[in-house]
């Protein structure tokens, strides 16, 4: 996923990730936990893992909260979310 001056962004807890250019990314959405392993350059956080960061998604559709994850999730496989686009921030 390519950055952009657009990115918008989900909070998350941050961790290491099984290899070094990935990071264990976890998230909860409508109370629903949501992990995933995600390339690095998607993850914004600061100091030493773990730590509260945040994961860079691109959103497809703003009126129905379509948004595409870095990744698959764990659970569910799914790379595309439905979430209030209010919700997401920027860096």
């Amino acid at each position: 996923m390519a950055k952009s001056t657009k990115d918008k962004f989900i909070p998350c807890q941050v961790s290491e990730g099984m290899f070094k250019s990935e990071l264990a990314v976890e998230f909860e959405l409508y109370k629903t936990p949501f992990s995933m392993f995600a390339p690095k350059e998607s993850g914004v956080f600061a100091g030493d893992l773990p730590t509260k960061g945040l994961l860079r998604v691109r959103v497809l559709d703003k009126k129905k909260g379509l948004i595409e994850l870095p990744a698959e999730t764990l659970q569910q496989g799914r790379r595309y979310l439905q979430m209030p686009v209010k919700n997401l921030v920027t860096a």
